[in-house]
């Protein structure tokens, strides 16, 4: 066992702070590449809005992935949250004959 102060010591430190490192570097470099990924596949509203967020998360690295993925990814799985019921409150807007109309006409 190493004496406290040592070479030995201090290299097993060091050691782990390097592996450390590069655990976190891999995690967020594969966070990069899937917020990269996510971006190019995602349908925007027009060409050019995709072209910045792409150029964003290239250039900035991970803090601009970071904020795609609060700004974009989290914002639309919100608006998708609550799309079923603008969907069903659009399709219940659109029936132009009430229901009480239909069955008058039944008897």
């Amino acid at each position: 066992m190493a004496e406290p102060g040592s070479a030995a010591g201090l290299l097993g430190v060091l050691g782990s702070m390097i592996i450390a490192i590069v655990i976190a570097a891999v995690l967020l470099f594969a966070f990069w590449v899937w917020m990269l990924i996510d971006c190019i596949q995602r349908r925007f509203d027009d060409d050019f809005t995709k072209v910045l967020w792409v150029l964003g998360i290239v250039v900035f690295g991970t803090l601009g992935a970071v904020v795609y993925f609060f700004a974009v990814k989290r914002g639309m799985s919100h608006q998708h949250a609550a799309s079923p019921r603008r969907a069903y409150d659009n399709a219940v807007s659109k029936i132009k004959t009430p229901i009480k109309s239909v069955n008058k006409r039944k008897s």
